[in-house]
């Protein structure tokens, strides 16, 4: 039972009498009686287990990453192309194959032990929105393009380059992003949406704290305006659909397991037929968070040990 009274001083010693909530108007009693629903929601279910501290493929290879970003940067900062590619791989994420090289020679001899066609990509994490800058190279098919996009994109960047990654070509599939930000105060928050460009003009993404109920990532997936894509809208293949919930629940995993890992930025995840494909990444890392923890996750609902 909600109250709203014009003649609020007699209806709230009422209310308070009776125990019954009393609120201004209207607008806020609906909206109060929303947030108790949703938590009557969220108490029904099922509760965390235990757990034993995450699923993570390399643990000592993620921890040597993390010291020696720290060691050069010790305020922290964007992991260089390459070395976020292996922080992935390290966490049991499926990240395209990236070689970090340091000229047009060593560009032109890596993408031959990778087989043409190869991407050529600016290195340095701080460049933000490297096909807005001239930072990406498709399509390069032999030694000479390799080496002619290496001139061109220093040319362009200059220092801020910071070398240079190979990769090669990635299939085509649906685009999706997968994200991570995390405050000192309240902890980590995932996200999962539609990826590419359209992430920024369209916003289709659904956000949640770790860690996930179980359900939670399909339900958020599910929840995408954009999901009908995954499953083959308008003729178009069908694509692995628990291969992106599958990343989004691991993305979660790492969340709270790497508390260094402050911001993370999977875009595009390439997702087909035969899995997901992490094509583009950026990751922030940051020493340790001192004192008691984030707030959010240690309210999470968890079963004893």
């Amino acid at each position: 039972v909600v109250v709203c009274s014009v003649e609020a001083d007699a209806a709230g010693s009422s209310a308070a009498t009776a125990q019954v909530a009393e609120l201004p108007s209207p607008e806020r009693a609906a909206t109060a009686l929303g947030h108790v629903c949703r938590y009557a929601q969220w108490r029904r279910r099922p509760l965390l287990p235990a757990g034993d501290g995450g699923d993570l493929s390399d643990r000592p290879a993620i921890g040597e990453i993390v010291a020696a970003q720290l060691a050069s940067s010790p305020e922290g900062g964007w992991l260089p192309l390459d070395q976020a590619a292996l922080l992935l791989a390290a966490c049991g994420l499926p990240v395209l194959p990236t070689r970090g090289v340091t000229s047009a020679a060593d560009a032109a001899a890596k993408a031959e032990r990778v087989g043409f066609p190869v991407v050529l990509k600016a290195r340095s994490g701080d460049v933000v929105h490297k096909t807005e800058v001239g930072g990406v190279a498709l399509g390069l098919e032999d030694p000479d393009a390799v080496r002619a996009a290496y001139a061109a994109m220093e040319a362009r960047l200059g220092a801020k380059m910071g070398g240079a990654v190979i990769q090669p070509t990635a299939p085509s599939g649906v685009e999706a992003i997968v994200g991570l930000a995390s405050d000192p105060e309240f902890g980590p928050v995932v996200m999962v949406g539609l990826g590419g460009v359209l992430t920024d003009l369209l916003g289709d993404r659904q956000f949640a704290v770790p860690p996930l109920e179980p359900g939670a990532a399909d339900a958020m997936v599910a929840a995408l305006r954009a999901a009908p894509l995954l499953d083959g809208y308008r003729g178009a293949p069908k694509v692995d659909r628990q291969a992106l919930i599958a990343v989004l629940d691991q993305v979660a995993r790492v969340a709270e397991e790497v508390p260094e890992l402050i911001e993370l930025d999977l875009n595009p995840i390439l997702v087909t037929a035969e899995g997901a494909l992490i094509v583009d990444c950026k990751a922030r890392l940051a020493p340790r968070p001192l004192g008691p923890g984030p707030l959010f996750p240690a309210l999470r609902r968890r079963p004893r040990a």
